[in-house]
């Protein structure tokens, strides 16, 4: 380990800084909409010195320190390295060095941060005061900007001197003014100063927003970020992902720096000539330009065309897509319906080129647009069959898509047994396959409410509800017809081509949501705001969102908050206005009254304005009509609407759409313009088996209808008994998140399942073939039966293997939630009922692979023996059940009264892991090329306690001065962000734990997107939405959830720690510590372990049943945890105390005291005393801090058990309460104070509790009060004077009544 850490320490003194040469970009401007008055304009003689400081500007070349995300990566790494090696007792000798260069990479990380934000703030700056317009209208800015300037001159003049990192803490002839405190503050007071400026720029950063409108969805510091970098791709991709949220990566043809990351690479040329020829989504979906992109130094300009370049590769490739799948799809009378559908299964699945042509493609063209072809196709061949007036073509129409949604289970069934199912190519398609399945069930219910119309089926209100596509793949320009549009209740929308990646393509459909549609879609065509309302979790934001990806628009989410001012609200309706894009206010009735009514103006001054063009719009189409036919909708129009928004002309694209939705249900309160800007929409809590019934179906589960009927069923039996806990009891609309769970869970038993048929099929091979066979006449007719009996066999095989994944799911999705053993044990027999098979599994199950649970088992039993606590099977089970939850939800909350253990299985778990990773890393060390795969990660844990900190230094706040600043939450946020690392750890193998210590009041709520499943961010109130990382976890730890929305914590996984046994395992702990620390011998401790069998169980349950019948909670602390502690801590000072005694009094001379134990158990007399140390210590730790209206009730119980327990040499006064007893027996009088009156007051019986209680207080270290009554008894000053002789400080109070 030492010559580990010698390593590391020489390691960071050679490494350097990098540096890059600084250039001006060539900027066009748009002209401010707000100049400084004239009172403020410069002179003619102030210009000419501007335009001669700009001038030397640009002809004195500046270097930019580049690579800093480097340096941060080995400081994380190296940071947790020191941070194992300090805890580690191999460490000893170089502790101190160990420690030193901690804090010093601590400090140089501190330093380089606020470095890269100085660096950030001046290129902005330096390139805002470029032009001589800016300058010229900002003198005074510029004048607060020069000394920043040549501050950061010096600064580069000495880093290039000397470009070692380490001269920034550690500095040898470097500039003293430029490392340590002093830099520290330089770069503070720097940053703090050009903070100020920029805040002051907020009209020249909203003219540059014309330029390309997506920014109008970025922060302010976001915008200073992309324009104080040069523009390459490695540095515009994370405001690529921000502004085209499908993106992932850019695919260039250039060779980059290895400090880059995010960019795919192709080809060999220089960084200067880099091209980008085009893009990765998620699940490595590829697209590429048909034209490459060149390199522009504007950054702006190369954003511009990018969405331009994007949306014509879109257009082009859905063209495409739609001319090979016209000529693939198989002409309706080539499907002969038949009464028998098993035939007609096997047919197209012997035909799989006819039947699914769609898999031919899923490899050549993005799933968007794959899934709008599909649409296109379906829509055509449905209007077919209304032109021949053909009920059996729609009845074959109907049989092609069963046998379709069947194959395709097939095909994803089929894929979970490949031997690369783990990879991404095989995870996209899957992706792709549960999509068609989604959209063909979609489809046969579609189809199904068609065939139910008695009237004609084209002219039926259902027809015309659907969203029926439409694709016009021949040569035709945009501007004249639109290549695809969706034809929807009389209107022509046209499709946007926004991309969003293969995931959640498909849009849900229940009654309920389909009511919504139409409501949104009415609204939005009247250019009205969508007013959304419903309970929570009925689907309102996942609606309004998968119906924008139907249509192609960018959607932009903005969660509201009470703290969220009125300009972002403005800014981001502005840049809906101008991208044409669908703003979503989440949760809107949490703004404040004002900014609610300025919102209600902005959209009614919105909707006024779009009405007057669209007038105008149709008295032109009047007077000048088209060649071709079409809706007057202004959507299909082109030109753009010119209107005046919060004081600033724009124009605004027809596409744009405003939805507003409810956090409070139906009953929010908002001001009545509001109300009139707006259309109400309602959503009702959805069909939970038709949502059940689709996710298990795009799972790959043959009998999902059965077996959603079932769940759903379970989970309503279950609340009407009261089995699951109050948080879903009590809200049914948490229903649809533990479906979610319950299902994701089975899809993992599910594809084990599935592995494990196939290998024994293959070890015992049937020949299936014969079910896909068919055949005509007497042999078709023998070969029935077999084929039937085989199906069959096979029906039932696959029917319990699918109940099984169920079951196992249920089960361990269960197992954190159901805490209580009554409610288990009814929820066992619920299950049982619904789902026979769960008969064969046991209760309770934790669902980790036996390698795995074993290593973790073993490091857990370590890391608690290293803390000196008792490994604990209690312990271990919930560490394990927390492991267990982290690795199926981001977020987790830990519920369970103070003292259940919560912290300190947390913290051994985070330990056990550090130490898996770390043997992990040495074992990968010495095999050196090849080494082998870990599943554990390194834990970074931030610790944070919300209900001490404000909501402004939680999430961050704006100030006037700065402008925006991050809270604590935020900080985590963007430390957690990937960085790249030289050495063969990476960062991406640090899991970072966010830990919010305390119960949640308000600040759960603003952490519920963190918590979803899929998509987890934090929307800021300065409209900033940071994405979190798939390597942070979200830790609560909390004592109940009263205060918890039911929306947030049923995102959750919940592990509940009763800690009921929890005090046995703090009572060998404590043992063993005091048998170290008092080098007790066996029989002390013997006897003190029979003592505690005896008393401490019985006096635990009398105690709590005598608080729970007088209507006390005792759900504040863990059971027996006070006492035991109380009286842990009361014996430890009984025996240090006796020990001084022992040694004032001496010794056996002649034994050496160092091998001497404490007490000894052989005499009589120590027995004797040891026992009653117990004794005491057992009376006042388990009833000192009982009301004495209890005390009544410990007399009771705990004599009987003290005289069994003692079995002889007890005595009692006769009368007296069992606090009278029990003194310090064999303990010399001489202890007591000298004084006659002390010794006659102690001993009696009346006053002895209240000098052991005192005893008790001031022995063990704590602070005691002393108060007594004004009488004429002596006795109580006496007392009092008595308890103050100790020898102990005291301080004397004399009260003054007036």
């Amino acid at each position: 380990m030492e010559q580990k850490f010698i390593q590391l320490q020489q390691e960071w003194k050679p490494r350097l800084f990098q540096l890059d040469k600084f250039t001006l970009p060539d900027w066009q401007h748009q002209k401010p909409q707000h100049v400084l008055p004239e009172t403020k304009k410069p002179t003619e003689g102030t210009v000419s010195k501007l335009q001669t400081a700009n001038q030397h500007t640009c002809n004195d070349p500046r270097l930019l320190v580049i690579g800093l995300e480097i340096h941060f990566a080995e400081i994380e790494n190296d940071l947790m390295t020191l941070s194992t090696m300090l805890k580690s007792p191999h460490s000893v000798e170089f502790r101190l060095q160990n420690e030193h260069l901690f804090q010093s990479l601590h400090d140089l990380g501190k330093l380089l941060c606020l470095f890269e934000r100085y660096q950030q703030l001046w290129a902005f700056l330096t390139k805002m005061f470029h032009e001589t317009s800016i300058s010229v209208q900002s003198v005074e800015l510029l004048e607060q900007f020069q000394p920043i300037d040549e501050t950061f001159k010096d600064i580069i003049q000495s880093v290039s001197s000397d470009t070692h990192v380490w001269n920034f803490v550690n500095p040898k002839k470097t500039n003293e003014r430029f490392h340590g405190r002093n830099f520290h503050q330089i770069l503070i007071d720097g940053v703090s100063t050009m903070e100020a400026i920029s805040s002051q720029m907020s009209d020249l950063l909203e003219s540059l927003c014309q330029q390309f409108p997506r920014l109008w969805f970025l922060s302010d510091w976001e915008r200073i970020q992309l324009l104080s970098f040069e523009p390459t791709p490695s540095t515009l991709q994370p405001f690529v992902r921000k502004c085209f949220k499908g993106i992932r990566w850019l695919e260039v043809d250039c060779v980059v720096p290895s400090n880059q990351t995010g960019v795919k690479i192709c080809g060999a040329t220089s960084e200067s000539q880099m091209k980008v020829l085009g893009f990765f989504g998620s699940l490595q979906e590829h697209i590429t330009f048909p034209s490459p992109l060149e390199p522009n130094p504007n950054a702006l300009g190369w954003l511009s065309i990018f969405e331009k370049e994007l949306t014509l590769t879109m257009v082009q490739l859905m063209k495409k897509c739609a001319i090979v799948r016209i000529q693939l799809e198989p002409p309706t009378e080539d499907v002969a319906f038949d009464n028998q559908v098993k035939d007609i299964v096997f047919q197209i699945a012997e035909r799989r080129k006819v039947a699914l042509p769609v898999l031919d493609l899923v490899s050549e063209y993005p799933l968007q647009c794959l899934l709008v072809v599909e649409e296109a196709v379906w829509c055509q061949s449905v209007l077919q069959a209304f032109q021949e007036s053909s009920p059996v073509m729609l009845r074959n129409i109907k049989a092609y898509n069963s046998a379709k949604w069947k194959t395709l289970g097939r095909f994803i069934r089929d894929g979970v047994t490949g031997s690369d199912c783990e990879s991404l190519v095989s995870k996209y398609r899957m992706m792709c396959l549960r999509a068609l399945v989604q959209l063909t069930m979609k489809h046969s219910q579609q189809l199904s409410r068609l065939m139910e119309v008695h009237s004609l089926p084209e002219s039926s209100f259902e027809w015309l509800s659907f969203m029926k596509y439409h694709i016009n793949s021949e040569d035709c320009s945009l501007t004249d017809d639109p290549t695809c549009h969706v034809d929807v209740l009389g209107h022509r929308l046209q499709y946007d081509y926004e991309y969003f990646g293969p995931e959640d393509c498909v849009m849900g459909h229940t009654p309920s949501t389909d009511r919504a549609i139409l409501g949104i879609l009415l609204a939005l065509t009247s250019y009205r705001c969508g007013f959304v309302r419903g309970p929570c979790m009925s689907g309102k934001k996942t609606t309004v969102v998968q119906l924008g990806k139907a249509l192609g628009r960018m959607v932009v989410n903005l969660q509201c908050c009470p703290t969220m001012s009125p300009g972002v609200v403005q800014r981001m309706l502005l840049g809906a206005l101008q991208t044409g894009a669908w703003l979503l206010l989440d949760s809107v009735d949490l703004l404040t009254q004002g900014l609610l009514s300025m919102l209600g103006q902005h959209l009614f001054d919105i909707q006024q304005s779009f009405a007057e063009f669209t007038k105008k719009k149709n008295q032109r189409l009047k007077e000048e009509p088209k060649d071709w036919n079409a809706d007057t909708d202004c959507t299909n129009l082109h030109s753009d609407c010119h209107m005046v928004i919060a004081g600033k002309s724009i124009s605004a694209r027809p596409s744009y759409g405003c939805v507003v939705i409810s956090s409070k249900g139906y009953s929010s309160e908002v001001p009545e313009i509001l109300r009139c800007a707006t259309r109400p929409i309602a959503l009702t809590l959805p069909d939970y088996r038709i949502i059940a019934e689709v996710m298990l179906t795009s799972i790959g589960y043959s009998d999902a209808v059965s077996l959603s009927q079932r769940l759903v069923d379970l989970i309503s039996l279950a609340q009407d008994s009261l089995c699951l806990p109050d948080s879903i009891n009590d809200h049914q609309s948490c229903y649809l998140v533990l479906l979610q769970k319950i299902i994701s869970a089975s899809e993992m038993h599910f594809q084990q399942s599935e592995r494990q048929k196939d290998i024994s099929d293959e070890a015992d091979p049937t020949p299936s073939e014969a079910v896909t066979v068919r055949v005509d006449g007497k042999e078709r007719k023998e070969s029935e039966k077999p084929s039937r009996f085989l199906s069959s066999h096979l029906a039932i095989i696959q029917g319990l293997m699918e109940e099984t994944a169920i079951v196992k799911a249920i089960l361990s999705v269960s197992l954190p939630v159901l805490y209580e053993q009554k409610k288990a044990l009814q929820f066992s027999i619920l299950l049982k009922e619904t789902f026979p098979i769960a008969c064969q599994f046991p209760l309770f199950q934790e669902y980790i692979e036996e390698d795995e649970k074993t290593q973790l088992k073993d490091a857990l039993t370590e890391e608690l023996q290293r803390k000196c606590f008792h490994a604990d099977t209690e312990i271990i089970s919930s560490s394990l059940r927390l492991y267990h939850a982290m690795k199926l939800s981001p977020a987790v909350i830990l519920i369970g009264p103070s003292g259940s253990g919560k912290t300190t299985c947390r913290c051994a778990l985070a330990e056990a892991l550090n130490h898996l990773a770390a043997l992990t890393e040495n074992d990968n060390r010495m095999e050196g090329d090849t080494p082998q795969i870990s599943t554990w990660n390194s834990v970074d844990t931030v610790v944070l306690f919300p209900n001490a900190m404000s909501h402004k230094e939680l999430f961050g706040s704006f100030c006037e001065k700065r402008g925006w600043q991050d809270g604590a939450v935020v900080k985590v946020l963007r430390d957690s962000e990937p960085k790249i690392c030289n050495k063969k750890q990476k960062s991406d193998q640090i899991h970072k734990w966010l830990v919010m210590d305390g119960n949640p009041v308000g600040w759960l709520d603003y952490l519920t997107t963190m918590c979803s499943p899929q998509d987890q961010f934090l929307c800021l109130s300065s409209g900033e939405i940071l994405p979190s990382q798939p390597h942070l976890r979200l830790v609560m730890e909390v004592t109940d959830l009263r205060d918890a929305s039911p929306s947030a914590v049923t995102r959750c996984s919940l592990v509940y720690f009763s800690g009921s046994d929890l005090w046995k395992a703090v009572w060998r702990s404590e043992m063993d510590a005091l048998s170290s620390e008092h080098k007790l011998d066996q029989g002390t401790l013997n006897m003190w372990n029979r003592l505690a069998e005896d008393l401490f169980s019985n006096t635990l349950t009398a105690l709590t049943s005598a608080i729970l019948n007088e209507g006390e909670s005792l759900e504040s602390v863990v059971h027996g945890m006070r006492e035991i502690m109380s009286f842990v801590r009361i014996l430890r000072a009984l025996l240090q105390h006796v020990g001084k005694e022992g040694d004032k009094a001496g010794a056996t001379p002649q034994v050496d005291k160092k091998d001497t134990p404490l007490h000894r158990a052989g005499t009589d007399s120590k027995g004797l005393l040891n026992r009653n140390l117990f004794l005491v210590a057992y009376i006042w730790g388990f009833s000192g801090h009982l009301h004495p209206r209890h005390w009544p009730r410990f007399d009771s119980v705990a004599p009987s058990s003290a005289v069994y327990a003692a079995d002889t040499e007890l005595w009692f006064l006769m009368g007296e309460s069992v606090f009278a007893c029990y003194c310090f027996l064999n303990i010399d009088i001489k202890t007591w104070p000298r004084r006659t009156h002390c010794r006659q007051i102690l001993s009696l019986p009346m006053y002895r509790k209240y000098a052991l209680s005192f005893l008790k207080h001031h022995v063990g270290g704590e602070p005691a009060g002393v108060a007594r009554r004004r009488t004429r008894l002596w006795k109580n000053a006496t007392l009092c004077r008595t308890l103050l002789s100790f020898e102990k400080p005291h301080i004397t109070l004399q009260p003054v009544l007036y």
